[in-house]
């Protein structure tokens, strides 16, 4: 499941028909060689079709890695008081819904022999790494900077990474957990960066205008992104980086299946579209953006199932407030071949945050009750919604599954 490409947005369910130690090497940048925009007729081959409404069940075994947030106290240099969002990294299991602390700030501190004020973590999928981004002092002119490192889950090797320049927004763990991407945002930029999972090899891959959605594919061979809407393949074997043979060019979205197969893309006429990763076959109308709203908001596909069998998505409808008309986000889960959808209406108006997919491609998202948060995970293949997988309030992140 993705670490952190999380989603952490309210969002309103409505069910809809057609709608997840040493410094590494020095950075390489190899040279950007996209073919010419191609944009074909979109004729989408069939729409979206509902499957019956999901019910409950209960249960939940394995365990996972989550982060719970928490409020930093410091003293800047200055003097000055303030706090800062920071992390401690938690392992829960499901079969004794017990959890324990696996990483702090002060561990942290005590590896790296140095005071910082807050720690965020972004696991492996295996649970053996991570990435962490360290808020530290800053140098002169500055009350703050970050700092990020790579090292095992009991840190007994952690390495400095080579500072990009600017702060790091997402990292991105490869299915194989071999290599992790980065991406970094700059004033007129972004930039993508991958590095080893020991530190070493560090190269930035990608600058752009607009480099986005950076994802593996392949197992770790390759990894899709948008450049400024073209949708592009890097081959981290060759070093080869082209836009995707077939591919209409100028898309608001892209995803794509972790084996390469399949593909869910949002044209710049606002249609969303699931196909087979040639962009041609097996075509199929699944979300499409709202018209007329105040601050248009295109559809959005988030992640693949692990099986890349399921997709999910994200896609508004206009709401009246006070005179204007407001896109609303509207979620949907849709088989890849059919399109047929997973009926979410059982939990209007609950999801906090989606979350992604467990290792046996059950669906796993934050809902709210009462105030508090839980986990909860649907089985798509049984048809069934679980109860909450955590039996107590939950304030921590989505959960990182380990295999």
């Amino acid at each position: 499941m993705k670490n952190k490409y999380v989603l952490s947005i309210l969002l309103v369910i409505a069910f809809a028909s057609n709608s997840c130690g040493t410094k590494p090497v020095e950075l390489v940048q190899p040279e950007l060689t996209p073919t010419p925009s191609m944009t074909p007729t979109i004729t989408p081959t069939s729409t979206a079709i509902p499957t019956a409404t999901v019910t409950p069940i209960g249960g939940g075994t394995g365990s996972f890695l989550f982060e719970s947030m928490i409020d930093e106290k410091v003293t800047l240099p200055s003097g000055k008081a303030t706090s800062f969002a920071g992390y401690k990294l938690y392992e829960y299991d499901l079969a004794t819904s017990t959890m324990k602390i696996i990483l702090t700030r002060g561990d942290v501190e005590l590896a790296i022999g140095k005071t910082l004020y807050a720690t965020q973590f972004t696991p492996s999928n295996d649970g053996k790494f991570t990435v962490i981004q360290a808020a530290t002092e800053g140098e002169a002119g500055s009350s703050y900077r970050y700092e990020y490192y790579i090292a095992t889950i009991d840190l007994s090797k952690i390495v400095m990474l080579e500072d990009t320049g600017a702060k790091v927004i997402r990292w991105i763990w490869s299915p194989n957990d071999l290599q992790v991407i980065g991406k970094a945002h700059f004033a007129a930029s972004d930039q993508i960066y991958v590095v080893n999972n020991d530190g070493s090899g560090m190269k930035k891959l990608f600058n752009s205008d607009q480099a986005l959605q950076p994802q593996w594919v392949e197992n770790g061979k390759k990894i899709t992104w948008l450049n400024n809407g073209d949708p592009m393949i890097y081959d981290t074997q060759t070093g080869t980086n082209e836009m995707i043979p077939g591919a209409p060019g100028k898309l608001f979205d892209l995803a794509t299946s972790q084996d390469g197969k399949r593909i869910g893309y949002v044209t710049s006429e606002n249609v969303g579209i699931l196909s087979a990763a040639d962009f041609i076959t097996d075509k199929i109308d699944f979300l499409s953006g709202p018209v007329g709203c105040k601050n248009d908001s295109h559809p959005i596909f988030n992640e693949w199932s692990n099986d890349g069998t399921y997709v999910f998505g994200t896609t508004y409808f206009c709401m009246g407030i006070k005179g204007l008309l407001i896109p609303v986000p509207v979620i949907s889960l849709a088989a890849t071949t059919d399109g047929k959808t997973v009926d979410l209406k059982p939990l209007q108006g609950k999801i906090v945050s989606y979350c992604g997919w467990t290792p046996d491609n059950k669906f796993v998202f934050l809902t709210s009750e009462d105030e508090a948060r839980y986990l909860v995970m649907v089985d798509i293949v049984g048809n069934s919604i679980s109860e909450p997988l955590m039996k107590d309030p939950f304030a921590g992140s989505c959960p990182i599954w380990m295999k």
